[in-house]
């Protein structure tokens, strides 16, 4: 008889949704479909932001799994999800200073989905 061992998956991706505020509440979004509304302001619960220490709370985990796993790949970081992430770009680029004052840059790749309109 074969004995057949799996190996551990490793997370490679990591999505984090900063909040649940867009600037646009377009037809074709998923989140805004009625389906799967998240329209918070139509549902009466407050519009929550993650904030600067809950976002590098959340990238120093990442790092801590990166190196307590020994990953040969950088984990992709990727800033989107049920709101427009430029939205909370106060408390993301206060969250990776500090992330990168502190040498913990080098353990992910960093990037971002936005629709775009925010940028200057």
């Amino acid at each position: 008889m074969k004995m057949v061992v799996k190996i551990k998956d490793k997370i490679e991706n990591v999505c984090i949704s900063t909040n649940s505020i867009c600037n646009f509440i377009c037809r074709y979004c998923y989140f805004y479909n009625p389906e799967n509304s998240i329209l918070l302001k139509t549902s009466g619960l407050p519009e929550k932001k993650l904030t600067e220490n809950e976002i590098k709370t959340i990238l120093d985990k990442i790092y801590d799994y990166s190196i307590e796993n020994n990953l040969k790949k950088k984990i992709k970081v990727i800033f989107v999800g049920s709101g427009e992430p430029l939205l909370s770009w106060g408390e993301i680029s206060l969250a990776l200073e500090d992330f990168n004052n502190e040498g913990k840059q080098k353990e992910v790749k960093l990037y971002m989905v936005t629709n775009g309109t925010l940028l200057i």
